[in-house]
């Protein structure tokens, strides 16, 4: 009987998890970096502030609130060659712990140019700061599929 209980939780938990999927590209398009194809799905977002004179500014935006164990968010960028890009979020992303399986945090950036995290941040501040998010979510439970 126990046993039902269980897995009756199990399904509530694994159908209550976000789930979210961001995918698009910029290019140069007359001098002036623009968004070309866009693609969003479950609570993750992304919107596009007015343009800057030299590049393009996106801002991932997560309905769900926070990150917790079971969640799964897939973000994919692609860059034309000469656009300007800058990533970002709305606020600061909670991260939840919680017992059970990890939440997915899966990001891909391409680009037919060299792709530059932190290129707008001196690189040694950007290291330090990937390092102690990395850090602080391994302590939250959650684990990198991929690195970069």
């Amino acid at each position: 009987m126990r046993t039902d209980t269980t897995s009756e939780a199990s399904a509530i938990f694994a159908a209550n998890r976000a789930r979210g999927a961001v995918a698009f590209d910029v290019h140069l398009l007359e001098g002036v970096t623009r968004r070309r194809h866009l693609h969003e799905s479950g609570s993750l977002r992304v919107r596009f502030p007015s343009p800057e004179a030299e590049g393009l500014s996106a801002v991932l935006v997560n309905t769900a609130g926070g990150v917790a164990g079971g969640d799964r968010f897939d973000i994919e960028i692609a860059t034309g060659e000469g656009s300007r890009l800058a990533v970002t979020t709305a606020a600061a992303e909670k991260v939840y712990r919680a017992q059970g399986p990890a939440a997915q945090l899966n990001i891909a950036l391409t680009g037919d140019h060299p792709v530059r995290p932190g290129a707008g941040v001196a690189a040694d501040r950007y290291r330090s700061c990937r390092e102690r998010f990395a850090a602080a979510l391994r302590n939250r439970g959650v684990r990198p599929l991929r690195d970069g």
